[in-house]
């Protein structure tokens, strides 16, 4: 009986510590380095995004980068919205590009998402690492086209084929077959209250 006891007190908390909650996002500010890259490429790295924010909720996951560069006389804006809303099982694809205030390309995807397989080939090690207060693990998750590896946050509810692992806050990718390797690492944090227009995209 008293086992019962315990075992019912455990378990409503570690639903109640899941991060986020149901009434709230996590947003985390991830830093972009390329360490290799396609040699087409080089000339333009210093015009990549260095930046990415990524929404978390029970919702979905959204991602958001953008560019503003100016070259050769031309002012040029970029950014690019990814938001998968889990729920409604969609998935949409915004870009938008503008130069010197005249819209050149503007695309909207909008699609079925594609479920992955929680536990396809995702590896855990051994090795352990703080990163912004979490603590975190060592993974590795690999297929014929890409390699990831890295630290993620088991406290952090994971999407895709993360969910039942947490969080990648610092991560390594490498394409094999574009020859390209880039870091990304968790710069900030936060937890927010929820917004649920955050995790729906629209064409306008």
């Amino acid at each position: 009986m008293q086992k019962i006891i315990v075992l019912f007190l455990f378990f409503p908390c570690l639903s109640f510590c899941q991060i986020p909650n149901k009434n709230q996002q996590l947003k985390v500010v991830y830093s972009i380095e390329y360490e290799k890259i396609p040699f087409k490429m080089r000339m333009f790295k210093k015009h990549l995004p260095v930046e990415s924010v990524s929404y978390y909720s029970i919702l979905g996951s959204r991602n958001e980068t953008s560019i503003d560069i100016k070259m050769m006389n031309e002012h040029m804006m970029s950014s690019t919205i990814f938001v998968e809303n889990d729920s409604l099982n969609i998935r949409w694809e915004k870009t938008l590009t503008i130069v010197n205030d005249s819209i050149v390309d503007s695309r909207f995807l909008e699609k079925e998402q594609i479920v992955e397989d929680a536990e396809t080939s995702i590896v855990l090690g051994e090795n352990k690492k703080t990163i912004l207060g979490y603590n975190c693990i060592s993974f590795s998750v690999e297929n014929d086209s890409s390699k990831i590896n890295g630290f993620l946050a088991p406290d952090i509810n994971g999407k895709g084929k993360f969910q039942y692992h947490g969080l990648p806050l610092e991560f390594t990718m490498t394409s094999k077959k574009e020859k390209t390797t880039i870091v990304q690492r968790a710069e900030i944090i936060l937890t927010e209250p929820l917004n649920r227009k955050k995790f729906i995209l629209t064409e306008k």
